[in-house]
């Protein structure tokens, strides 16, 4: 991830809280517990988030 700041947030985000990362390109991220990729563009994927979360 690199969008600084916002890429560090997740570290601070306790392991067993479901977290999810929307890029059209996933990632390399493999040190973080109970990740969700949603490989879209922010526009569609984050009504896919908003989705889950409602």
């Amino acid at each position: 991830m690199v969008v600084y700041p916002a890429a560090s947030l997740i570290d601070y985000v306790a392991d067993p809280v479901k977290k999810y990362v929307v890029d059209p390109k996933r990632p390399a991220v493999v040190h973080i517990p109970n990740l969700e990729f949603i490989e879209e563009k922010a526009s569609i994927g984050m009504e896919k988030v908003k989705r889950i979360l409602l």
